[in-house]
């Protein structure tokens, strides 16, 4: 099972993805450019009450 076939079964809540693949535009990967995140590489976890952290890293 691919990582998004497993959130399409369970659901986000209670788990975590690494947006951390660059394109040659410089945005992280399926982030379009207006994203106010789609310019830092980070980790995004969604807890089990619908909200989402983002810890950003170079």
């Amino acid at each position: 099972m691919s990582a998004k076939e497993a959130k399409n079964f369970v659901g986000k809540s209670m788990t975590y993805h690494w947006d951390d693949v660059v394109d040659q535009t410089g945005n992280i990967v399926n982030h379009g450019k207006n994203n106010p995140h789609g310019g830092a590489k980070h980790l995004q976890i969604h807890d089990d009450e619908g909200n989402i952290f983002r810890i950003f890293f170079d």
